[in-house]
């Protein structure tokens, strides 16, 4: 297996879902019209001394969709996260060609900041037992970044 990094394309050169939730999440995103077709999880690095997190990746030829994970949804999530996507070319150079798009998963929130959130163009997945679903209304078109 090669050495881990954000700059490697995924270890598996199959396109691959994983099981539970974070393969639930192409198949998701797929229908929303975004051709992604293989997931994982739990990216991390230090780069220049600067340490990188991505909770979950969705990928396919030319878009990804990165995804923050959390119990409890809060504005402050949704900037960081927004801060975080500003960047994350940097952190990810191997797709650096790919349209990228941003999602926030969570299990509560309170509807003002689901609103907030589409507003600021990102998916938004409501967790509910061992299945999920993309929130936004059918016709939210993400923003992508840069």
């Amino acid at each position: 297996m090669p050495p881990r990094g954000l700059d490697l394309p995924f270890p598996s050169p199959e396109p691959r879902s994983t099981p539970g939730a974070t393969g639930d999440l192409a198949p998701l995103l797929q229908q929303r019209g975004v051709a992604v077709n293989m997931t994982t999880q739990r990216l991390a690095a230090h780069r220049n001394g600067q340490h990188f997190e991505l909770h979950i990746l969705a990928a396919g030829g030319t878009e990804a969709v990165a995804v923050e994970v959390t119990t409890t949804l809060r504005p402050r999530d949704v900037k960081r996260f927004e801060e975080k996507l500003a960047r994350i070319r940097e952190w990810l150079r191997a797709y650096a060609g790919h349209r990228f798009y941003g999602a926030v998963a969570y299990l509560e929130a309170d509807e003002s900041v689901v609103r907030h959130a589409v507003r600021r163009g990102l998916f938004v997945i409501r967790a509910t037992g061992s299945s999920a679903s993309i929130v936004n209304d059918a016709d939210f078109r993400p923003r992508a970044f840069p």
